[in-house]
């Protein structure tokens, strides 16, 4: 069959929409295998604070407090941004999801690369914003991706600003931010992400606006036709 085909186009296309799929299952194992894996030794850690607070008795026990009270802060942010990949993975048994709470959870799971001084989100939740079905984690994937893809190509210390809200039956994800200087190429992981917005029924688009680069998803609040 020649390549050019209408037959092999969609034969292509169904192998394309099969991999898209694929990866958010990946990504939900991943998660799950790694909040499984490492929230059992991290709450050991928890256990092994509590006891040494119980047994360190005197002058002793005031010089370690403050350095306890440190650790369980450290133990209780690590256990938080393991429960978030883990929901993000893994959005809920139902089929509609809120974009707003996916984009909390994905800033949460690239905090690491937000460090301070490095790159900050801010997430304005407008009016009109509605759940989005989703399909097999699409969602999730989408908005990964998404912040990926900006933290790639933002501006030291510039912002990721996130806006969602809904219109005409529709929920809205703007993504906008600063470019680093000699910013030229498309960062990788967009076209993954344009293909799960449209099989969501949506699209993503990309432009320059004011100096900044605008990343727009729409979704259905429906889902697909």
């Amino acid at each position: 069959m020649d390549p050019s085909t209408p037959g092999d186009a969609s034969a292509g296309a169904a192998t394309a929409a099969a991999e898209r799929s694929a990866w958010p299952a990946a990504l939900g194992r991943l998660a799950g295998g790694l909040s499984h894996d490492a929230r059992n030794p991290l709450h050991a850690m928890a256990l092994q604070v509590a006891l040494l607070e119980e047994k360190l008795e005197g002058p002793a026990a005031g010089v370690a407090a403050p350095h306890l009270a440190a650790l369980r802060v450290q133990v209780a942010r690590i256990d938080e941004l393991l429960r978030s990949v883990a929901a993000l993975a893994d959005p809920g048994e139902g089929p509609m999801v809120d974009l707003a709470e996916l984009a909390r959870l994905a800033i949460r799971m690239h905090g690491p690369a937000m460090r301070p001084g490095r790159v900050r989100a801010e997430l304005t939740v407008g009016e009109g914003a509605r759940p989005v079905a989703d399909r097999e984690g699409r969602a999730a994937g989408l908005l990964v991706l998404l912040l990926g893809a900006a933290l790639a190509e933002v501006a030291e210390e510039g912002l990721l600003a996130l806006t969602v809200s809904g219109r005409a039956g529709r929920t809205e994800l703007l993504l906008a931010y600063p470019p680093r200087l000699g910013q030229v190429a498309t960062p990788a992981g967009l076209d993954t992400a344009a293909g799960l917005a449209s099989d969501l029924g949506g699209r993503l688009a990309r432009h320059v606006e004011a100096g900044r680069i605008v990343l727009t998803v729409e979704l259905p609040e429906g889902g697909p036709a």
